[in-house]
C-alpha cells in the first residue's frame, strides 16, 4: 500500500477532502512516483546484467546463487 493511501485510511469525508488538498499529500504522491521508478529501474537493471553476472560466476568456478 502506497504511502497516500496509508494516509486517507480512517478518514471521515471531510478529513478526506482536507487531506486531498494537503501538501503532506502531494508530498507523499511524490515519494511513491519515486519509490515506483526506482524499483522499475532496479528491475531493469537486474534484468540487463543477469546474464552477465552467470558468466563471470560461471568462469571463476564458482555456483550462481
Amino acid at each position: 500500500m502506497s504511502l497516500y493511501e496509508k494516509g486517507k485510511k480512517g478518514l471521515s469525508p471531510a478529513g478526506l477532502r482536507y487531506y486531498e488538498n494537503s501538501s503532506l499529500a502531494q508530498t507523499y504522491k511524490d515519494i511513491d512516483k519515486q519509490i515506483r521508478e526506482v524499483e522499475l529501474l532496479k528491475e531493469k537493471n537486474d534484468k540487463k546484467y543477469e546474464s552477465l553476472i552467470k558468466r563471470m560466476s560461471k568462469r571463476k568456478g564458482g555456483k550462481v546463487k
